[in-house]
């Protein structure tokens, strides 16, 4: 058999096959990250920042509907965590209670506290608002009233009971302070700002994800 040449008006060059169709997109992760770039979790491990991963369960019931099981953790920088992140917990008190932490979005600034080393700069806080020494009623509020600004951790929240974390902000960055099972004080610098966005943005996803409605939406 005789090769085609190009010349010959017989021969047609022979076209691709088609393309298959693409694949229809990946479901959604059930674990979701927020912060940076939501789709690598390599990659928030890995930044100068501040993310929620959390997991939803399905609800089988109205109860269940109402309180809306979960997991969920906070992680830092590096790879630090904080929360039982393997622990099932509700995601109704979760969110009642970081409305309560975004009241005082923009509100952290102290330039004392900024300048105190980390243990002293932790127990600052943590002392008027945690340990109970006895003082009176009027002290306990004045206590609330000054330093509950700087909490960051969600209260009443079973998987973060062993957990403290607290936020201290100038312009530009943020000093973020916390103390867990290990009882050791650690401390991270992230941009001013960013832990605020990153639990703003899960609110809403969240509310999103439940048909819930947010009790508050504060905005910067």
């Amino acid at each position: 058999m005789v090769s085609p040449k190009l010349g010959d008006v017989r021969w047609r060059p022979t076209r691709p096959p088609p393309r298959p169709p693409r694949p229809p997109a990946a479901p959604r992760p059930s674990h979701t990250i927020l912060a940076g770039t939501p789709e690598s979790f390599e990659m928030c491990l890995g930044a100068d920042t501040f993310a929620v991963e959390y997991l939803l369960g399905i609800p089988t019931s109205d109860e269940g509907r109402y309180w809306w099981f979960g997991k969920i953790c906070f992680w830092v920088v590096g790879g630090r965590v904080l929360g039982n992140r393997d622990e099932v917990t509700t995601m109704t008190t979760m969110r009642g209670s970081l409305e309560d932490v975004l009241r005082y979005r923009g509100q952290r600034h102290d330039k004392g506290l900024l300048q105190l080393p980390a243990g002293a700069a932790f127990q600052a806080i943590y002392d008027p608002l945690s340990v109970d020494r006895g003082q009176p009623l009027k002290e306990v509020r004045e206590a609330e009233r000054q330093f509950s600004r700087f909490n960051v951790i969600p209260n009443g929240v079973d998987v973060f009971d062993q957990w403290s974390a607290y936020l201290i902000e100038d312009q530009r960055h943020g000093r973020y302070l916390w103390r867990g099972p290990d009882e050791e004080i650690h401390e991270m610098w992230l941009r001013a700002g960013v832990v605020d966005e990153v639990l703003d943005a899960f609110l809403d996803d969240l509310c999103r994800s439940t048909g819930w409605e947010r009790l508050s939406p504060h905005r910067s």
